[in-house]
């Protein structure tokens, strides 16, 4: 397990993050999301070492090997795939005779065994992030970093990324440290995400229940897309907002109700299916009837 103590970064006068108090847990894929400037990055530096806090502590499991995946890639132009993956076994120490099997095992790995004498400006940017990965990977690390890894990407080869990703945390049981400002990446993969603004940790959920039921208000905007159907008019009249599984979603509309569904929106987290919707009724029954079977069930103001 990650601990962060009290932890605190100071540029001259600013203070990037205050007074951190966070627990990752071993072996699972923890998000860390929040907008640009909110401190995140500077947080995983931490984690790494490549920056010291002003205050506080970072505590690791002893003898823990770490590596970082980074959103520009940071490959050296002048040397092919095999030659970039080659430098992490140098910096680890590794005998020479083992890099050619471990180069190759982990190319075949991450589905790139035919770029080997590629450089990397013979390559997209999904399979540079790839090796990237394979990079990282090579030394066998406990703790996984990746600092926006995914932003520059485009869909598929971000989708292909992701599950690359899940497939490390799966067979390897390594514990990795996503950053993000893509909440839909969190959705896709993370167990557990916490949410930082303007230096703070201000929610620290798991990932199903921070999309269910968000509390701070940045994290209710960040989700605004993806969980909220289209809001109604503030000239209408007793709205609910109301977050509803499959089973009772199914179960209002045939509940014979007064009132009517405004709009909704279908999500899905781990396979199940939700709908969030808002609902116009000024109806005591069937306002007591959303209250006792919905998740969420919230007046609008």
């Amino acid at each position: 397990m990650i601990k962060l103590e009290q932890l605190t970064k100071k540029f001259e006068q600013e203070t990037v993050l205050d007074q951190i108090d966070l627990e990752i847990p071993d072996q699972k894929i923890f998000g860390i999301i929040g907008t640009s400037g909110a401190g995140k990055s500077t947080l995983i530096r931490l984690i790494n070492g490549l920056e010291q806090p002003t205050s506080g502590r970072v505590i690791l499991p002893p003898e823990v090997k770490i590596s970082m995946i980074f959103q520009s890639y940071a490959l050296l132009r002048s040397k092919t795939v095999y030659e970039n993956i080659e430098l992490a076994l140098r910096f680890d120490a590794t005998p020479k005779q083992d890099y050619p099997q471990k180069i190759t095992a982990i190319l075949a790995y991450v589905g790139l065994e035919n770029k080997a004498a590629a450089y990397p400006a013979e390559l997209s940017g999904g399979q540079k992030q790839r090796v990237g990965i394979a990079r990282a990977l090579v030394t066998n690390p406990a703790l996984l970093l990746c600092d926006e890894i995914t932003s520059a990407l485009d869909p598929q080869a971000k989708k292909m990324i992701l599950r690359l990703l899940q497939k490390i945390n799966r067979e390897f049981q390594t514990t990795i440290v996503l950053v993000t400002h893509e909440m839909d990446v969190i959705k896709e993969i993370c167990d557990e995400v916490a949410v930082i603004h303007q230096g703070k940790i201000v929610e620290r959920q798991t990932t199903t229940q921070l999309f269910l039921t968000p509390q701070s208000p940045i994290t209710q905007t960040f989700l605004a897309d993806i969980i909220y159907p289209t809001k109604p008019p503030h000239s209408l009249q007793s709205v609910y907002y109301v977050l509803l599984d499959f089973a009772h979603y199914r179960a209002l509309q045939t509940a014979n109700l007064n009132g009517y569904i405004y709009d909704s929106q279908t999500l899905t987290l781990n396979g199940q299916r939700y709908f969030s919707l808002y609902y116009v009724t000024s109806d005591a029954a069937a306002i007591a009837y959303l209250q006792q079977n919905a998740l969420r069930c919230e007046v609008q103001p």
